[in-house]
């Protein structure tokens, strides 16, 4: 499989040069790669209804990063972050597949972990078809879009693309509070980076002009200010909030290496056997006898989940902290 992705890449990268030879031969490369519509990217930034941004991982093929830089100007997004890309995202075949939207990727944020990417927001979607186990809610972009755009800008809210490879990795998955998945033909599923962020921009737009041809009047957002405790708690803040029940655990003599619980119904093996999962044990501990935490990745992934979905405002937030 990796060869032949790695065999699409090549064939993508080589179609992408053949379109700037063949835009430059007709005497458009030129204005392609040099006309930059900064109208319409400062008309998309100054709309009153927010937007969500998108966020690529480590995208690998400066086109893919092109088409979409044109896929969110063309439905009026401009918040393009992206996290380690392994390709140059200013190159010449980028600004020529992003065909006048290169505004985006002059204006596209860089960084080194999507912990950072989203810190600033209160509802992060990941595209993902798989479940990674993680009970998150699972949406359409349609009723995705209706959640995040609104009329009050009541969200600041991401959607996170994976690689073009193998996509997002489970622990990035369990950083969302949201999934959304594409429905596709079951028999060939594969949808290229920039198709899907088309689809779910698509679908952003569509409820912008659903508001926008309403009776409702969007609220800019240097007007809806509601009582700081009524926000949602960004992302950041729910990672302190986790970190600080994830080191009380620590502290708890329960939670120490070494600690063995005991199922309510043991077995004659049971000094042996991980009892993870098992209804009649504790599902958040593991018996070991090796000094391993008995807290378990998987479980601490599965914790951390409840909370992110849970959406809170920050008051709820200071609540629930209050308790700890």
């Amino acid at each position: 499989k990796a060869l032949i992705f790695h065999i699409l890449s090549i064939m993508q990268s080589l179609y992408a040069f053949r379109s700037v030879s063949l835009s430059r031969s007709l005497g458009f490369g030129k204005r392609f790669v040099s006309e930059v519509n900064v109208e319409a990217f400062n008309a998309a930034k100054a709309s009153p209804i927010k937007m969500p941004c998108v966020v690529l991982v480590s995208p690998y093929v400066d086109g893919n990063v092109g088409s979409v830089s044109r896929a969110m100007l063309n439905f009026g997004m401009h918040d393009l972050r992206i996290v380690n890309p392994r390709c140059d995202i200013h190159s010449e075949t980028a600004r020529t597949l992003a065909v006048g939207s290169a505004e985006v990727l002059n204006n596209a944020r860089v960084f080194t972990s999507l912990e950072d990417a989203i810190a600033d927001l209160d509802i992060v979607v990941v595209t993902s078809a798989r479940k990674h186990n993680l009970n998150q809610i699972l949406a359409t972009p349609r009723e995705i879009a209706h959640e995040i755009v609104t009329p009050t800008n009541a969200h600041s809210a991401g959607i996170v693309f994976g690689r073009e490879r193998n996509g997002l990795t489970s622990e990035e998955v369990a950083l969302a509070n949201r999934r959304v998945c594409i429905s596709t033909f079951e028999q060939f599923g594969v949808l290229n980076m920039a198709q899907a962020v088309n689809i779910l921009s698509y679908e952003c737009w569509n409820r912008k002009v659903e508001i926008d041809s309403s009776n409702t009047t969007a609220v800019p957002e240097s007007e809806n200010k509601p009582h700081d405790m009524d926000r949602n708690a960004e992302f950041a803040e729910v990672e302190y909030f986790l970190s600080r029940i994830l080191t009380s655990m620590g502290k708890s003599e329960r939670f120490r290496p070494g600690y063995v619980s005991v199922p309510s119904t043991p077995s004659e093996d049971a000094s042996a056997e991980t009892i993870e999962g098992d209804s009649d044990g504790d599902e958040f501990t593991e018996k070991v006898g090796n000094g391993i935490s008995g807290f378990t990745v998987r479980n601490e992934a599965r914790l951390k989940a409840v909370f992110r979905r849970a959406n809170m405002t920050k008051g709820e937030l200071k609540l629930v902290q209050g308790m700890l």
